[in-house]
């Protein structure tokens, strides 16, 4: 399983880069962009992706008495 590789919207796998037309904000890191091929959707890794990664770190962590 690969978190945050499909398309919220239309559950498409995403693929590298943007389509030719598409806005994105100038303070994003290219190489962090993926599109949805299906509906066209950008993704980039931004806060809420690294604070959604944190938080599937803590529940997959070991809890005291976990054996």
């Amino acid at each position: 399983y690969k978190p945050f590789s499909r398309c919220l919207v239309c559950n498409t796998p995403l693929r590298p880069g943007v389509p030719p037309g598409a806005e994105i904000p100038d303070d994003i890191d290219p190489e962090s962009l993926r599109h949805c091929p299906g509906c066209g959707r950008v993704y980039w890794e931004g806060s809420h992706t690294r604070r959604m990664r944190e938080r599937l770190a803590r529940w997959q962590a070991p809890t005291p008495g976990d054996n």
